[in-house]
């Protein structure tokens, strides 16, 4: 009982500095089929992420680059830089769901729609 006190302090300091809410990440996850086209992903730059896939969208966060991303699924939406393929992604570090641009992605291999 001891060693968990400290555990749950831990985790629900993380969620209030970061303002991540376990009702957020579960209401904003995409729907999973039967065949996972999830993999790791990073931007290659500091970029912002979306609740849509439009830049004039507020931005949720600011991401880092080589942060590693869990990438779901794409969407077709504004484009940025020479596509216009938006990634929905988890980021790993803060544990907000958002959409990202393919073009700061290192990885174009997302081939699923959401």
């Amino acid at each position: 009982m001891r060693k968990l006190l400290p555990a749950a302090f831990a985790v629900a300091t993380l969620l209030l500095v970061t303002g991540a809410t376990t009702a957020d990440a579960a209401t904003d996850q995409p729907a999973r089929s039967s065949a996972s086209s999830t993999f790791v992903n990073y931007t290659w730059a500091d970029v912002d992420m979306y609740n849509c896939a439009d830049s004039g969208c507020t931005p949720r966060i600011r991401l880092r680059a080589w942060q590693p991303l869990d990438d779901f699924c794409y969407v077709v939406g504004r484009y940025v830089g020479t596509s216009s393929y938006w990634d929905y992604v988890y980021d790993r570090a803060t544990g907000h769901y958002g959409y990202v641009p393919e073009y700061y992605l290192a990885s174009s291999a997302q081939g699923t729609p959401c």
